[in-house]
């Protein structure tokens, strides 16, 4: 996941910065980072296509409008998310138009951060999708309604909470995938890739996944147990 912190105080990226740097650890997300104390390096960035996935934004960096380059930032990805960043909260009735997930007022405060942060994440996970293609078209489908991912032979079974699909893939690719857009997927066997959020019961080797009419049991095997525990143990502690 990208995210972008723009403020023309470098010592407020940089303690936004430390603070999303524990919260990753926290919440077992992988994130990479962006500083940016000049708006027209900012503005360059996302004008090449650099897509972030959260922008903290000051609402006056320097002498621009943040407000004006968060609405340039939306139009260019029009999925993503912005928290303003702000010491005046006269300005906060302006900001409406881009639709904010949160503000962060100053001076910075940890929990803060820590509320507009889970705020976005959740967004950014109801709103990914996984992307695959089947007789030469391309097809996406929201992250939130698979249930799990299952190989079969040269095939790959998506399992939805509507419907089942299938394309010709590699289950390592499928992994690949999710590994940049979300973080309720986990690995359990070379078969298996399942979504924790509907996981009704796990043990050192079984899980088991439900929802709607679905319903399915599924064995852990050995080279994944480990990383199953610590992922299933980071969940719960979120």
């Amino acid at each position: 996941m990208n995210i972008a912190i723009c403020d023309d105080e470098q010592q407020v990226t940089e303690q936004v910065k430390n603070i999303l740097e524990m919260l990753q650890i926290k919440y077992d997300v992988e994130l990479k980072i962006f500083q940016f104390c000049d708006a027209e390096d900012f503005k360059y960035d996302i004008e090449e296509g650099k897509q972030f996935d959260i922008v903290f934004m000051d609402i006056e960096i320097g002498k621009n409008n943040g407000i004006e380059l968060a609405q340039k930032y939306m139009k260019q990805y029009p999925a993503g998310i912005v928290i303003f960043i702000t010491a005046y909260t006269r300005y906060m009735k302006e900001t409406f138009q881009v639709r904010p997930a949160g503000f962060v007022t100053k001076p910075i405060d940890e929990k803060d951060i820590e509320e507009t942060f889970k705020t976005a994440i959740s967004y950014v996970d109801s709103m990914a999708v996984f992307t695959y293609t089947s007789r030469g078209a391309n097809y996406k489908i929201l992250i939130k309604d698979i249930i799990y991912f299952e190989s079969v032979e040269r095939k790959i079974i998506i399992a939805t909470l509507s419907k089942k699909v299938e394309f010709y893939g590699k289950m390592d690719e499928v992994e690949h995938q999710l590994f940049d857009i979300s973080s309720t997927f986990f690995r359990i066997s070379q078969s298996y890739i399942v979504n924790i959020k509907y996981m009704k019961k796990i043990t050192s080797q079984n899980l088991v996944l439900e929802a709607g009419d679905v319903k399915i049991e599924c064995n852990i095997s050995k080279k994944y147990r480990k990383n199953v525990a610590d992922s299933y143990m980071a969940i719960l502690r979120r």
